[in-house]
């Protein structure tokens, strides 16, 4: 799943793949992680996320980093992010840019 952050990934998907019932999955990944396997899933994209905003490519925009680790709504993201880390993902990535 880590290696394809940037697909949508549904559960549906999860359980054709890994050949475990979604009850069973979801199981597996609390017992594991403490989470459900979509939060999971978010909670590797958000870090993923992160990383790309603290080292950003030239042309980088916070719009561009949220599509390419898979969050297709930009305020979602942010919402979410925030949550997660307590900052605006705008304010991560001026982090990513200023000199060291």
């Amino acid at each position: 799943m880590r290696a394809h952050l940037h697909s949508p990934i549904t559960l549906t998907q999860m359980e054709l793949r890994s050949a475990y019932s979604r009850r069973n999955l979801q199981i597996l990944f609390q017992e594991r992680f403490g989470c459900s396997p979509m939060q999971w899933l978010k909670a590797q994209r958000l870090e993923a996320a992160r990383q790309a905003l603290l080292h950003p490519e030239a042309d980088d925009t916070v719009a561009s980093i949220a599509r390419r680790h898979g969050f297709a709504d930009l305020s979602g993201f942010a919402m979410g992010f925030r949550r997660r880390y307590g900052v605006l993902p705008s304010g991560v990535l001026r982090l990513g840019r200023s000199p060291d």
